[in-house]
């Protein structure tokens, strides 16, 4: 395609080129007349002079037929078509244009990819050697052929990646052989990357007559990574609805040791920057985008203003805030999160078994919405808190008719000052008999130390409901135990007689 593209004539002296025909021979100096593969703006040239074919006709490249008038004016005969639709390709009139026929059921290369026309469906093709023994750099050489640039087996790739970083972590030589332990977990995981072969990934990712389409982003992370995968959920006309794999991303947890929370925030980083590349390059109408972690701090720390926390977290919700100032946040629970099994990475027998990877989670939107707000437990448990501060504080209000706190989130001491609150209401629903117990004891043993002055007696026998001090908690947390038997101390003074 390239030398059917001339250059204009006063750019030819960029493409100049020496050349002799033999070691003696004097040299001679050429100018390249067309575009030259290899140089830097031959793709830009190639594109440009297509888009500019395309004005001159005001046509649109519609249809095939369309689309090789057009370029055989331009001086470019097309050949080898392929196409998932026969009615496409039954106008042809010679052979040339078309795939040999060996190929024309069997999956083509598409820009690195492997796809089948005849299923319309995206596959992969690995082939595995008989070796019996490993190098790093033979790790490393068999984990590059696996290319996956839209991330559709992620968590394939990313156990292969947290092996590698493995093998930096034992300082292992690029030539060394690997050790016991290591190549048994890498044949482990090596002979069964031939199964990859089995993936039929539908590439078509909407249903005829779609009325409306969202974005649903989920992101992830373990102690080894941290991952982000994007779904399109798609609805038609007749109600009908689909969830199709976009794209996925992970990347390995640094070896600085870091907080799964801090991990947690940099997978949701890692899934703002991944869907604000994806969206604008589907150009589709995008009616909703949903983000989704079942992390509730990162959460909390996503809707929080980024000078209030450390630098570390700060820098990072200051740009997801940005990158998704129009998007959703939401929480998820840990088992609808398609994004725990890219961050821990898995073998092909598992991913080939679980359909949650490829078709998404069943979330209901409006569920969610409404209803499961806070679906994690622990947030049912700040959810009690809140309310019983909120009460609280306006009783308090009522009193001193100001608000102790106006911000939007709870303070810590706030939320142990709710906790007590609502520790001590249960202990008087459940323990009511043995506090009244305790109620009496304490007044008779008031009573004993008015009358009987400096004098003690002892009315602890067994039966009797005690609390265990312990410095380090407040009261009410202290435990409740009843006496079982009593151990007696006895003391002998001796006087010494002048």
């Amino acid at each position: 395609m390239y030398r059917q593209i001339l250059v204009d004539p006063n750019q030819r002296d960029l493409q100049r080129i020496m050349w002799k025909t033999s070691a003696d021979a004097p040299v001679k100096t050429y100018k390249l007349a067309t575009v030259t593969y290899g140089t830097v703006s031959a793709p830009f040239l190639a594109t440009r002079t297509l888009r500019a074919l395309a004005d001159e006709e005001k046509r649109n490249f519609l249809t095939q037929q369309i689309l090789s008038q057009l370029l055989q004016r331009g001086g470019f005969e097309l050949h080898k078509w392929v196409s998932n639709s026969p009615e496409l390709l039954k106008d042809l009139s010679t052979s040339s244009y078309v795939f040999d026929k060996e190929f024309q059921d069997a999956p083509v290369k598409t820009l690195g990819m492997l796809w089948d026309p005849k299923l319309d469906c995206l596959t992969y093709k690995v082939k595995i050697s008989n070796k019996v023994n490993f190098s790093k750099r033979d790790v490393l050489s068999e984990i590059a052929r696996l290319y996956d640039p839209l991330g559709l087996i992620g968590p394939i790739v990313t156990k292969a990646k947290i092996f590698i970083q493995e093998l930096w972590k034992i300082k292992l030589d690029w030539s060394e052989q690997l050790p016991p332990d290591a190549m048994e977990e890498w044949m482990n995981f090596y002979q069964k990357l031939a199964k990859v072969n089995n993936f039929k990934i539908p590439r078509c990712i909407l249903l005829p007559a779609t009325i409306r389409i969202e974005v649903h982003g989920f992101s992830d992370a373990s102690e080894r990574a941290y991952a982000a995968v994007v779904y399109i959920k798609c609805f038609n006309e007749s109600g009908q609805s689909q969830t199709r794999l976009l794209c996925s991303k992970s990347r390995v947890a640094p070896l600085k040791t870091l907080t799964i929370p801090r991990l947690e925030l940099s997978a949701a980083l890692l899934l703002s920057r991944l869907v604000k590349k994806v969206v604008p390059i589907l150009q589709l109408p995008i009616n909703k985008i949903w983000m989704w972690t079942d992390s509730t701090i990162a959460l909390a720390w996503i809707k929080t203003e980024p000078h209030k926390l450390k630098t570390f977290v700060s820098n990072r919700v200051a740009e997801i805030q940005a990158l998704s100032k129009d998007y959703h946040w939401k929480h998820v629970s840990s088992k609808n999160n398609p994004a725990d099994l890219i961050s821990r990475g898995c073998n092909v027998d598992e991913l080939l078994k679980n359909e949650m990877w490829f078709s998404g989670p069943d979330l209901q939107t409006d569920e969610y919405e409404d209803n499961q707000l806070f679906p994690d437990p622990s947030y049912r448990d700040e959810l009690k808190c809140a309310v019983t501060l909120s009460m609280t504080e306006f009783i308090n209000n009522i009193k001193a008719k100001e608000s102790c706190n106006k911000e939007k989130y709870l303070t810590a001491d706030e939320v142990k000052r709710s906790t007590e609150f609502l520790a001590k209401i249960a202990q008087l629903s459940e323990f009511k008999a043995e506090i009244d117990a305790l109620k009496k004891v304490k007044v008779f043993q008031k009573h004993n130390r008015e009358t009987s002055g400096s004098s003690r007696k002892n009315n602890v026998a067994v039966g009797c409901l005690v609390l265990l001090k312990e410095n380090d908690l407040p009261p009410c947390k202290w435990t409740m135990a009843r006496i079982l038997r009593l151990f007696m101390e006895l003391t002998v003074r001796s006087e010494s007689l002048n």
